[in-house]
């Protein structure tokens, strides 16, 4: 498979990733676009992750395959959903799963899916917890699809939220470093940030004042224009978008997709 792969990933639990990765999804199947929308993270690992596993919900039907149940489904936009399906807490033990997250490696996902165009990757993980640990999924799905990476960090408009970013942008620059020796074509390409929970004032507060919270590789991204506002509307994960948001939202979700260098003109 020749992908090109979206990895969303939040600087901390329920910031927005499977809002954001869900508005992409929808806007690329809208005009046809070959993409399939990854829901990792196991609504069943922790209760604080259920949260963030809304896309679960847009599944229709479950499939197994040695080792794991997988939910399909399809999203009312036509975008194919591949979540994770009843919990087996036996196959914790089981090759080719990471303990700690009860998911399974990313060739486990990839082999379950087309020939595709685009791969949306929703990380709902803090993921914080998990870059730098053993068995370590969020690097695992910067280093192991087999096409570009272009990954997408999610955070919330509040000091907290700008320190995490920090802390998010420093790890995977630090695996984009040591992807010095893949080619271009392979990659891992710059962040993009993405502020959730965007309202009236949010942009001029987070570009006058937070942003700087978040130290200067953020800040070299805002200024590249590497950076996006969504509006906060969790109803979007299970319902679609509101008909009265769609120009809005599609526009945010275009603006992500050729701002990261995901889609081309």
């Amino acid at each position: 498979m020749t992908a090109v792969f979206l990895t969303v990933v939040g600087a901390g639990r329920s910031v927005g990733t499977s809002v954001t990765s869900a508005v992409m999804a929808d806007l690329l199947a809208t005009f046809g676009v070959r993409c399939c929308l990854l829901n990792v993270a196991p609504p069943y690992a922790t209760p604080d992750l259920a949260a963030t596993s809304g896309l679960a919900d847009a599944a229709l039907s479950e499939t197994s395959v040695p080792g794991v149940s997988f939910r399909v489904g399809r999203r009312a936009s036509g975008a194919p959903v591949l979540g994770l399906g009843s919990p087996d807490r036996s196959r914790a033990s089981r090759p080719g799963f990471w303990d700690r997250f009860e998911t399974p490696v990313p060739k486990e996902w990839l082999a379950q899916l087309d020939d595709l165009d685009l791969v949306i990757v929703d990380l709902g993980f803090d993921v914080l917890d998990g870059i730098g640990v053993a068995d370590d999924p969020v690097t695992a799905w910067l280093r192991e699809p087999p096409g570009a990476v272009y990954p997408v960090v999610v955070t919330l408009p509040s000091r907290p939220g700008m320190q995490r970013l920090h802390d998010v942008l420093d790890a995977t620059h630090a695996t984009r470093e040591a992807q010095h020796d893949v080619s271009a074509a392979n990659g891992v390409a710059n962040d993009f940030i993405v502020v959730s929970r965007a309202r009236a004032g949010t942009e001029q507060l987070v570009r006058d004042d937070l942003l700087q919270q978040a130290g200067p590789r953020a800040m070299a991204l805002a200024d590249e224009k590497l950076l996006e506002f969504m509006p906060e509307s969790p109803a979007v994960v299970t319902d679609g978008i509101p008909h009265e948001f769609d120009a809005p939202m599609f526009d945010i979700a275009r603006a992500i997709l050729y701002g990261c260098g995901a889609v081309k003109e």
